[in-house]
């Protein structure tokens, strides 16, 4: 196949240039109502960046990103879903409104830190006594707490839970597991909760490095980067991910193999709609993972249970199967056996198999000596959520050659590119030194809070060998034999911890998403809670 790359390249770039505050505050003013909500909203936004240079400074905390402990919460969320439509000098019942109906939401998640008064009385153009009068009173309805000389909102305060959908009378185990995935949705509650399945280390990310390297892609490139790409994908980070997949994974990954997909459910998507059609009947491991089983239905087709880890035969018509071979239930690794099995059955039936990377991204170059899973009917998906960070909004598709033109023009038909400049900063940086360094600190960081979560687990009373702890690269724990589990997981909510239910198997817990000194905390915390449920 045959997919032209543009000129646009990203290696050579020269200086270093910083998007200066003073140019938001140079927009021409404008006026009327809406005008001066947007013009308060860009001032709220400048201050916000001008508190985190002189934080930081430019040159950032000297290991290459942003200091979590100086700056933990990102209080450009807070702008965005507090203050929009603030003018300034609003009346103080306005913005504690605008605050209240922001908390109770969900809109500002449990433990975001909010400006301290003289910042907040600065971005809405108030006194800082008046902006701690607001916080007295959110104060006293239980919507913030004080620590120290910081406001916060306070864990225990959550969004509750929607209840599971019902399910018909006599239905199996893995239907209720099926239907329970399919009406799963995501509290806004329970975005950035410690102890949440797949989180990253985002506190060690490079974010001043990727914010120069964004800045200055910009400034070579000008008014190019504006236009549409190839939806199969920029060509040098192509090239990058390519070479990222040979290393990391063991897959026969070449440039026109890849697909550069807008996120990580867009790919499972454009691949299991591509695959199936309705009413095809397709595995997946149980307990079923929920994007999987989500991007199924949206298929229309049919999830059954993958046959047990200790089959090796695999029989039947069934179209696709879509497993996690590093990342499998209960963090279990595929067996090499097993896979070849899987890729016989593939084979013989002509049907097809996915394997899952996602959040598996956090390892070094694999072992010669460790199995690679390939087949001829075998399409890999993976992302950058894990080593990077989730919002970043792309993932990776390798296809066999016979497959990439389908996945194209599918995603041509009902989906757009992955902007260029996301883009080419993604190549640049994967490209540089500092991701090499960042990658290596973050899988030690990753193995200490694994530790962490265990040593605070078993402080708290917990069974440790009871857990599921991942054996290969994966970011959660599976917590089994947790009875009621909608009950547990209310009560995990009501804590400020984003564990999430498996169906009848129990829980699944994060490890990674805060320091290792945090995760033991609310590791201990967790097995106290979840005592008597055990």
């Amino acid at each position: 196949m045959n997919r032209h790359a543009g000129s646009l390249r990203t290696q050579e770039m020269v200086g270093d240039m910083w998007p200066h505050a003073d140019a938001i505050a140079a927009a021409p003013a404008r006026s009327g109502p809406m005008e001066a909500a947007h013009v308060g909203l860009l001032r709220a936004t400048e201050s916000i960046v001008a508190e985190r240079i002189d934080h930081v400074g430019l040159e950032g905390n000297g290991r290459g990103g942003w200091s979590s402990a100086a700056f933990e919460t990102d209080n450009s969320a807070l702008i965005a879903n507090v203050l929009t439509g603030l003018p300034r000098g609003a009346p103080l019942a306005q913005i504690e409104q605008a605050f209240h109906r922001a908390i109770r939401s969900g809109l500002v998640t449990p433990g975001v830190k909010m400006p301290t008064e003289a910042v907040l009385g600065s971005i809405l153009g108030i006194a800082p006594r008046r902006a701690a009068s607001i916080y007295a009173k959110l104060s006293n309805q239980g919507l913030l707490v004080r620590d120290g000389r910081t406001w916060h909102v306070p864990l225990a305060f959550g969004v509750p839970v929607a209840p599971p959908a019902p399910v018909a009378p006599g239905a199996s185990e893995f239907s209720r597991v099926v239907s329970a995935a399919l009406s799963h949705t995501v509290q806004a509650s329970s975005l950035g909760l410690p102890l949440t399945p797949d989180d990253g280390p985002l506190d060690l990310f490079p974010l001043a490095s990727w914010m120069r390297l964004s800045d200055r892609i910009a400034k070579m490139t000008g008014q190019s980067m504006l236009r549409a790409g190839d939806h199969g994908g920029f060509r040098p980070l192509r090239e990058i991910v390519a070479d990222h997949a040979r290393r990391t994974f063991g897959i026969n990954a070449t440039p026109d193999r890849i697909v550069i997909a807008p996120g990580p459910q867009r790919a499972l998507l454009l691949v299991t709609m591509a695959l199936l059609e309705i009413g095809d009947v397709a595995w997946v491991e149980n307990p079923g993972e929920y994007a999987h089983l989500a991007a199924l239905a949206a298929a229309q087709a049919r999830a059954l249970p993958l046959p047990q880890d200790n089959e090796d035969v695999f029989a039947g018509d069934t179209k696709l199967a879509v497993v996690r071979p590093l990342d499998g239930p209960r963090g279990t690794i595929m067996q090499p056996s097993r896979w070849h099995a899987l890729s016989r059955w593939s084979e013989e039936k002509r049907s097809w198999i996915v394997a899952d990377y996602l959040h598996c991204e956090l390892r070094g170059s694999r072992d010669p000596g460790h199995a690679a899973y390939l087949g001829s009917r075998t399409i890999h998906i993976g992302g950058f959520g894990g080593s990077m960070f989730p919002s970043l909004g792309c993932a990776w598709i390798v296809a066999p050659d016979a497959m990439v033109e389908p996945l194209l023009a599918m995603l041509r038909l009902w989906d757009d590119p992955v902007p260029i400049p996301t883009q080419a900063t993604l190549a640049e940086f994967m490209s540089s030194p500092i991701y090499a360094l960042h990658l290596e600190k973050a899988i030690a960081e990753r193995a200490q809070r694994l530790d962490a979560f265990q040593v605070g687990y078993e402080i708290g009373g917990g069974r440790v060998e009871h857990l599921s702890p991942p054996r290969g690269s994966g970011l959660r724990i599976a917590l089994p034999g947790v009875a009621q589990e909608r009950r547990a997981i209310d009560a995990c909510r009501a804590a400020g911890f984003g564990v999430q239910g498996q169906g009848s198997f129990g829980l699944s817990a994060g490890f990674a998403g805060t320091t290792a000194k945090r995760t033991e905390a609310a590791a201990e915390k967790l097995a106290r809670l979840l005592r008597p449920f055990a």
